[in-house]
């Protein structure tokens, strides 16, 4: 999985596919990161 930053307040979350595509899982505001990485990698 790869963040990427978009602007000072947002980071964008993807991963790479077995077909080496990428897939967009979530675009989420800057404050909540440490909320959303608690939720999804537990």
């Amino acid at each position: 999985m790869f963040r990427i930053r978009i602007g000072r307040n947002y980071r964008l979350f993807v991963r790479q596919t077995t077909q080496h595509s990428l897939e967009v899982l979530d675009l989420i505001p800057r404050g909540q990161l440490e909320n959303w990485i608690r939720r999804h990698m537990a």
